[in-house]
């Protein structure tokens, strides 16, 4: 008998000593049963709060220290759609998974892209390819090449734990079962807010069990009330398909057609038919949304150099009429006046790789505020913005290059 045959029967006596029955799993014998095969990735728990938060930040944060570290983070530009830790990162003692998301975004910048962090961003994806597939195995393989500087630095003794191993196993998983993010934990998640943080905002922070769980009985009876009254709607429109009154739902005053127009603008809005569905070149446009009403009006040509610092601004619009208006008689002058806004929200076509919601970019310019009663002085902010002028040769020069 081997050593460690031996030392399994040692562990298996002294439990058994101990009380404790070890049992054989039911599926010790079962032919072609791979067990390990149930056990799909976790995005929330082995990548954002595992891998990224436990193990990787606390690494970097050994290696360039707690100091650096939050100075890094504190210098990154604010974005839209970006947290700026304003902060640091080493006074927080609870973090969450968006928190953790976030990080993520502005890690790379906060380590000067010493770091490949590409696995985290394709693992998300919920269509997959097998272009990504093959990127997520680069990423994994770049990381584990190179994996052995924190031991050298001492920032790890082993790599011998459950999440790192399991993120080998992310490719035959997605392969097997369908994108990571269709099982990941961080859904059912949502049900702590649902079911425990909106009952105790609900008491009155004293003896608050008991509130909640009537104030969890009252919603309980609430949606069951709904489902009733649901119910009822449909047994009804099933047993009057013409209407209740026979009248086919052609009402000829003028309170008919007022509910026939609102019913209209209804499903419209909120509830829009499969044939009123746009086409996949509506859906591949590019839109943008301005305020309905300026702050900024009656801005003259002087003011927009001196304090919005668009010295060109009428050199720019003349060149871009004669360009795109060519039968325009009338150029802007310096005795014109515009009216200015502060923010424009741009939104994307839709990415099926990242999900079915639609993704929107705001290009902010604000000028400076000086400083009033108690507010502080705030400095001018211009973000820049990247324009695609000819869709077509960016496409076929192949975009921007590079590994962001």
């Amino acid at each position: 008998m081997s050593c460690t045959n031996i030392d399994k029967v040692r562990n298996h006596r002294s439990l058994t000593r101990m009380g404790y029955a070890i049992y054989q799993p039911f599926w010790h014998n079962l032919p072609h049963c791979n067990i390990f095969t149930c056990f799909t990735p976790d995005l929330l728990h082995q990548i954002h709060k595992g891998i990224f938060k436990d193990h990787f930040v606390k690494w970097c944060t050994m290696i360039m220290g707690t100091d650096e570290i939050d100075t890094r983070f504190k210098a990154m530009a604010a974005h839209p759609g970006l947290h700026h830790f304003k902060k640091g990162i080493s006074f927080v003692s609870q973090w969450t998974g968006t928190e953790h998301k976030e990080m993520e975004k502005v890690i790379m910048g906060v380590l000067l892209g010493a770091v490949n962090l590409r696995v985290l961003t394709v693992a998300h994806h919920q269509l997959h390819t097998s272009k990504t597939l093959a990127s997520l195995q680069a990423s994994l393989d770049t990381f584990h090449a190179h994996k052995d500087i924190f031991i050298e630095l001492e920032c790890h003794d082993d790599f011998n734990f459950p999440k790192l191993h399991s993120m080998m196993h992310y490719v035959e998983a997605i392969k097997a079962l369908g994108s990571a993010d269709g099982y990941n934990s961080e859904a059912p998640e949502q049900l702590h807010i649902d079911f425990t943080k909106d009952m105790y905002w609900a008491s009155n922070k004293h003896n608050y069990t008991e509130q909640m769980a009537m104030w969890l009985q009252h919603r309980e009876a609430m949606w069951m009330c709904e489902g009733f009254c649901n119910w009822v709607v449909n047994s009804c429109a099933d047993a009057f398909p013409t209407g209740i009154d026979g009248d086919n739902g052609d009402d000829s005053g003028d309170d008919g057609s007022n509910n026939e127009l609102d019913k209209d603008v209804f499903t419209c809005v909120d509830d829009p038919p499969p044939s009123h569905s746009p086409s996949p070149e509506i859906l591949s446009q590019t839109s943008y949304a301005i305020a309905k009403r300026a702050p900024f009006k009656n801005i003259t040509i002087d003011r927009l150099a001196s304090e919005f610092g668009t010295v060109d601004f009428r050199l720019a619009l003349t060149t871009f009429i004669k360009a795109n208006i060519p039968q325009a008689n009338i150029l802007p002058n310096q005795f014109d006046c515009f009216n200015l806004y502060k923010q424009l929200v741009i939104t994307h076509p839709l990415n099926p790789y990242l999900g079915s919601q639609e993704a929107t970019s705001r290009i902010r310019t604000t000028p400076r505020l000086e400083a009033k009663h108690r507010k502080p002085e705030s400095p001018a902010h211009f973000d820049t913005a990247f324009v695609i002028e000819d869709p077509v040769e960016y496409r076929a020069e192949g975009g921007i290059q590079g590994d962001f």
